[in-house]
């Protein structure tokens, strides 16, 4: 049985050494990747609450400027209503 094995190692171009080389390279790159998914899931979810932060920033920034414009016409109707009422004012 071993020369069959050692023949058939012999057929692939391998030895036993390289055979267990392999072996020992593949687990250490396994090892390594392994924990790659979990990894992958934490960025995934930080990306996730960042995505949700910057849609609430957008929809802030949307209504800050909402505003903006609003108090621009309040101001504009105010020095309108000044305007009048001064003129009544020194009018009598």
């Amino acid at each position: 049985m071993a020369d069959d094995t050692l023949n058939w190692l012999k057929r692939l171009g391998l030895t036993p050494a390289s055979l267990v080389a392999g072996i020992a390279v593949a687990a250490a790159w396994y090892a390594t990747l392994a924990p790659i998914p979990g990894e992958i899931k934490q960025l995934n979810e930080a990306v996730q609450t960042l995505a949700t932060k910057v849609e609430v920033h957008s929809v802030l920034i949307g209504q800050m400027n909402e505003i903006k414009v609003e108090m621009a016409g309040m101001r504009k109707e105010l020095s309108t209503i000044e305007g009048r009422l001064s003129k009544n004012y020194a009018n009598p």
